[in-house]
């Protein structure tokens, strides 16, 4: 069995993590292959900025081949995970593609050397017969899309025609998997799903990459995938969804959908709240907080202790000051911070000044300590 690593990683801003769509999309349809889905396994799906170097020797099992899905924000890191797999792994088959790889660059592999195989335009035919030809010992000098190392600039073939072809990563449950791998790690994560239910545009704006002739055909997917997915989203509670499709509302379906959107969040999602607790010394202007969170994904800020609560609990005892409700509630976030002021130093909390330190605050909570400080 070859073992196949796939890497679309992100930036994370706050508590988010990133579905990876682009390069799910590449391992969902290449596993439509018998010989693919039968020869190769998927130890891993890299979606964070680990490092480079501790990861790849890390690796648990031997990298035959390495995906890499390439953007602005992540290429300079590609570039330096396939460098560093290729040195410990030098067999290793590194192969990239996306947004940032030039459809028309002759000069790739000379900029580039630590990747074996460049992919230009849609890559899902081309990475299933990438990975088929690899098993197959044959070189990969005619397959369309596809720039190999030593071969020839390839001229890009017709885009995929029927998109539903290719397997939902959210409906088979690939997506799932990728959940229970990084909360086995880092716990509970607030999730986003990057979501498409079409490619192309007919427009051909100069600083955008969609607007290259090559995508002026708009494809779509079927509305029953569409609603499918929307469903999926709405029962793992997703939080924020990122709808890459090029013009929102371009097509008289995107009504339909976004009815579809409101429609399943009002059945289906439940409102999440966050209470917070913490105690103010009103004279030495000060704010005591703890580390000891419920929320795994806010453990690494010091925040009061928080709990998961709905908006008809009564917190007895805790006095909530409705005057500044504006300031100590983040709608977004459905963050509510609830105060007590005390003389007394609550043993399994710390203490921090409210007119310094502001270092430590997440810039959510900032503008609730901002006004809490002023508190007479």
């Amino acid at each position: 069995m070859k073992n196949l690593y796939l890497v679309q990683v992100a930036d994370k801003y706050g508590p988010n993590s990133f579905l990876p769509i682009a390069i799910s999309y590449q391992w969902m349809y290449a596993s439509t292959s018998k010989l693919v889905k039968e020869n190769f396994q998927v130890p891993d799906v890299l979606i964070e900025k680990k490092s480079p170097k501790q990861y790849v020797e890390d690796m648990e099992h031997e990298p035959h081949v390495m995906m890499l899905s390439s953007y602005v924000w992540n290429f300079e890191y590609n570039k330096e995970l396939a460098k560093r797999t290729k040195e410990k792994y030098p067999n290793c088959l590194t192969i990239t593609g996306g947004p940032h790889v030039d459809k028309r660059d002759k000069e790739f592999f000379e900029k580039y050397p630590m990747f074996d195989i460049a992919v230009m335009g849609e890559g899902e035919n081309a990475s299933r017969e990438i990975l088929k030809r690899y098993l197959k010992g044959e070189n990969y000098n005619d397959i369309p899309h596809v720039f190999p190392k030593g071969g020839e600039l390839c001229p890009l073939p017709t885009r995929v025609q029927d998109l539903n072809i290719i397997p939902s990563p959210i409906l088979t449950g690939f997506y799932d998997e990728i959940m229970e791998r990084v909360e086995k790690e880092h716990g509970p994560q607030m999730w986003q799903v990057t979501y498409e239910t079409l490619r192309g545009c007919p427009y051909k704006c100069t600083f955008c990459d969609i607007g290259d002739d090559y995508w002026q055909k708009i494809k779509m997917f079927d509305m029953e995938r569409v609603k499918a997915e929307i469903d999926w989203m709405a029962d793992r509670k997703i939080e924020y969804v990122a709808v890459c499709d090029s013009n929102w509302g371009l097509m008289p379906r995107d009504v339909d959908i976004t009815e579809y959107v409101i429609k399943t969040k009002q059945e289906k999602a439940i409102i999440k709240n966050y209470n917070l607790f913490c105690y103010i010394d009103r004279n030495k202007k000060q704010i005591a907080l703890t580390k000891k969170n419920k929320l795994g994904f806010l453990n690494d800020f010091y925040l009061p202790p928080m709990q998961l609560a709905t908006h008809e609990q009564k917190i007895k005892s805790w006095k909530y000051h409705s005057k500044f409700n504006n300031y100590i509630s983040n709608k977004k976030l459905n963050i509510n911070l609830y105060y007590k002021f005390t003389l007394k130093n609550p043993s399994n909390c710390k203490w921090f000044s409210l007119r310094k330190n502001y270092e430590f605050i997440p810039s959510f909570t900032k503008k609730i300590f901002k006004h809490i400080s002023n508190l007479n």
